[in-house]
């Protein structure tokens, strides 16, 4: 999460600006070069290259072409390694050892179950304050919808913008989304918007990181606004419960089996 850390760093410059003088040291251009570097690497990293190298890939016995439908011919893709597994002669993946199956069993329940826990807390964590901030020995503590009010009332209106997509929006798309999923699977017999579902839930996993913004916001805030009797920031309650609510969506999403979207439903 090094770059949701990244643009957490900056939001809270942004707020920091409003408080006290800022300077960029070496140090915060260094960050943004490695991020850079480390984003470019992920790109370029291919788990299937790694596997090819260490362990080929099995012989089928037949040329693999795009628009097979493997499973119509008795064959499943491993979930770990991505081959193709013959299971008329095992549910073994040949490469790497694991068990095969047409879907991941369970796999809509447990999205399910991980997007309602989500749910019940992301309302708690609204509840509780996100962040506290001490000043002249005054406490007042603020909701996250609290604090992108305030943020908006003292005109940094991008800083608002960001926390309420990021603490707003998202989690709730996320968990709306992965509501959606779960129930097309289970009740809806024939649907021509296999390739729309499949992108939809794409989104949903490539985002479902990016709520972590407010709470590096919070943590760095609360480390730095510590200006004697003046005025100190402590994190809130609602903190651990937000964080919850982010590692929950992205367990769901992972837990999601998306060929439920291809295999169930044929047009």
């Amino acid at each position: 999460m090094v770059d949701v850390f990244l643009v957490g760093v900056l939001v809270s410059l942004v707020k920091l600006v409003s408080l006290v003088d800022v300077s960029f040291g070496g140090g915060f251009f260094c960050f943004i070069i490695f991020v850079i570097f480390y984003l470019l690497a992920i790109q370029k990293y291919n788990v299937g290259k790694i596997w090819n190298f260490f362990e080929p890939y099995p012989n089928l016995g037949f040329a693999v072409k795009s628009g097979m439908i493997g499973y119509k011919k008795g064959f499943y893709a491993c979930h770990t390694c991505n081959a193709l597994v013959d299971i008329k002669q095992s549910h073994t993946c040949p490469r790497c050892g694991s068990h095969v199956h047409e879907v991941t069993p369970y796999s809509n329940i447990k999205c399910l179950v991980l997007s309602i826990s989500a749910l019940f807390l992301y309302v708690v964590s609204n509840i509780y304050p996100m962040m506290i901030t001490t000043y002249l020995a005054n406490d007042t503590p603020s909701t996250i919808l609290e604090g992108v009010i305030v943020l908006w009332d003292l005109g940094s209106y991008f800083v608002a913008f960001v926390i309420f997509f990021a603490s707003v929006f998202i989690p709730i798309f996320k968990i709306l989304v992965l509501f959606y999923l779960c129930y097309i699977t289970k009740r809806v017999k024939r649907t021509k918007n296999k390739r729309k579902l499949s992108l939809l839930y794409a989104i949903v996993e490539f985002i479902g990181k990016w709520s972590m913004i407010d709470v590096f916001v919070v943590a760095i805030m609360a480390t730095i606004v510590q200006i004697g009797n003046l005025m100190v920031i402590y994190p809130g309650s609602a903190v651990i419960l937000f964080s919850a609510v982010v590692i929950l969506t992205m367990l769901a999403a992972n837990s999601y089996d998306c060929r439920l979207l291809w295999q169930q439903y044929k047009d």
